[in-house]
């Protein structure tokens, strides 16, 4: 099924020929569960030295997603094995290692991720702070949706997290602020 999005896309993908409209074209069909589209055009990308890690980064969510998760692991380790400190990698690795509970390895990996950027250590500390709740570890909990929250106050997935710790601690009155505060 062709969508009117998809006409546009392609031409400006052929037409540039450039990494980005690839990529954008490629996430299209991935957004619309179309990843045998999306795949041929990241194995390209993945060609090049400069999108190398991207595109196979985004090859082994594809994996994952699909239930190749030993595949997922080794396009991910094969960034690492080439880029030790590529955040992208490091934050799809802790990803995946959380989704599979395998906790303390997730942890160390994605302080790795938000250390190398600081800048974008949100999306790393939002899982951090999930599997610290998961594990029950309240208070490390707390403090890594507290750094979420820090650099984007606005942040909704950090507001509900909070409130979930709050929920858990008992400090209900708390944990309804927080959820108002993120539906508002």
């Amino acid at each position: 099924m062709l969508f009117r999005s998809e006409t546009p896309l392609k031409a400006i993908a052929e037409v540039m020929g450039n990494a980005d409209a690839r990529f954008a074209l490629a996430e299209f069909y991935l957004r619309m569960k179309r990843p045998t589209d999306a795949t041929p055009i990241l194995e390209s990308l993945a060609k090049d030295e400069q999108t190398y890690a991207l595109a196979t980064a985004r090859l082994a969510a594809v994996d994952y997603s699909e239930g190749r998760t030993a595949q997922a692991h080794s396009k991910v380790d094969g960034v690492l094995s080439k880029a030790p400190t590529n955040r992208t990698a490091l934050f799809l690795k802790g990803q995946l290692l959380a989704a599979e509970r395998r906790f303390d390895e997730a942890l160390k990996v994605l302080k790795q991720a938000a250390a190398v950027d600081p800048v974008r250590s949100a999306e790393p500390d939002l899982v951090i702070a999930k599997v610290y709740l998961a594990q029950g570890q309240l208070e490390e909990a707390f403090d890594a949706y507290r750094r979420v929250l820090s650099r984007d106050q606005n942040s909704v997935q950090g507001q509900f997290g909070l409130a979930q710790v709050y929920v858990a601690r008992g400090e209900l009155q708390s944990a309804l602020a927080m959820a108002r505060g993120a539906v508002n």
